[in-house]
């Protein structure tokens, strides 16, 4: 993401609730914006409870109003410039 011109961003932001307990953590985050970017591998498919967990956490921070980008081992094989312009506007369209 660096090399092809994007800011760094933050590797496992912390998300506090209103007591400043941690409630979540995002993969990689650019927290201005409130874009995460989220990698998903099997584990988080192949457990029925990981991943019924992982849509409530989905859920929730979307409705406190960050953007997610889910991304895969083949998204990185196979597309890694694709996850790029992805990120990048995204990054666009919420500054």
């Amino acid at each position: 993401m660096v090399r092809a011109g994007l800011p760094e961003p933050l590797a496992n932001l912390e998300i506090t609730d209103a007591s400043g307990r941690t409630v979540y953590w995002i993969d990689l985050a650019y927290e201005g914006p409130r874009l995460g970017i989220e990698y998903v591998g099997a584990v988080h498919v192949a457990d029925r409870q990981h991943m019924q967990r992982d849509a409530r956490r989905r859920r929730a921070l979307e409705d406190n109003g960050w953007r997610l980008i889910t991304v895969t081992a083949a998204d990185l094989i196979t597309d890694p410039l694709g996850v790029v312009e992805s990120i990048r506007a995204a990054l666009n369209g919420r500054r």
